[in-house]
């Protein structure tokens, strides 16, 4: 009985404390009928179908509505296309009038 008594045993209580999540609207896209969303990153030149979140809720009205979300990332460009080949050429296309308008600018400094 005396050695439980000596034993001094140590409670540690961990507990996870949350962390305020702020969320905000960074910015929307009007989709068009048809066409999906795909996104470019340009350091990787690398083009992805983007992922989304569909929500489909009922309102007062009794009506449907419709929700679409999306994580937002600052690095990759959004682009609207039928499928992956004809995002490619819209990337490819878009990265070629960046680097025209460079060009340009370079060449009226001088």
């Amino acid at each position: 009985m005396d050695e439980l008594l000596k034993k001094k045993d140590t409670v540690v209580i961990e507990a996870e404390v949350k962390k305020e999540v702020e969320y905000k609207r960074v910015g929307s896209l009007r989709l068009k009928k048809g066409l999906s969303v795909f996104t470019y990153n340009p350091m990787t030149g690398e083009v992805k179908k983007l992922v989304v979140e569909k929500k489909v809720s009922i309102g007062i009205d009794k009506k449907a509505k419709k929700e679409i979300k999306a994580t937002h990332d600052s690095n990759v460009i959004y682009i609207q296309a039928l499928n992956m080949k004809n995002a490619e050429k819209k990337a490819y296309k878009m990265l070629k009038q960046v680097e025209a308008e460079n060009e340009r600018r370079k060449n009226s400094g001088k």
